[in-house]
């Protein structure tokens, strides 16, 4: 199938087959809004930027997280939303090319929106077009502030208790 671009030449169409009644339209639609809910669902931070590292997609959980909304974060460029100028280049890291099937885990110091900075554990995911072609990445980050303090608050523990008994 082609379509028609404004200036009257052919291109070629999206891969998604064009629904054929509105009832076929409805139910796409219906499917995309239901899995967008899905993903904001998740209690984790998700987003979606292109390769050029403007972000796609950005769920509430994510809104919460740093402090931009939605219609803030998407079509600006992830980084300067997320990652202070001292540590640019380690979050340019994992905007880096991935393979098929390789993710990328790690805590990783991060910025909210008033600035304030918490460390995250982060997994970032290749996505893939039809054409094989990386397409997107996509990223998983979950605030693990009060799990870092609760392992540093047993390690202490566990000093005075060894300091105790020795």
């Amino acid at each position: 199938m082609t379509l028609l671009s404004l200036n009257g030449r052919r291109s070629a169409a999206c891969r998604r087959p064009v629904p054929s009644n509105i009832s076929e339209l409805e139910e796409a639609q219906e499917a995309e809004r239901f899995q967008a809910d899905l993903l904001d669902a998740v209690g984790q931070a998700v987003f979606a930027t292109d390769m050029a590292g403007v972000v796609l997609y950005w769920n509430r959980a994510a809104g919460r997280m740093f402090g931009w909304c939605t219609g803030d974060a998407v079509g600006r460029k992830l980084l300067p939303l997320l990652v202070s100028e001292e540590t640019m280049e380690a979050g340019s890291a994992v905007l880096s090319p991935l393979r098929p099937g390789e993710s990328r885990s790690g805590e990783r110091w991060v910025k909210r929106r008033d600035g304030s900075r918490f460390l995250a554990d982060v997994t970032t995911s290749p996505v893939f077009g039809a054409d094989g072609r990386l397409a997107a990445i996509i990223s998983v980050a979950a605030d693990v502030t009060e799990r870092k303090a609760g392992e540093d608050a047993r390690r202490q523990l566990g000093a005075i208790i060894d300091r105790q008994i020795a």
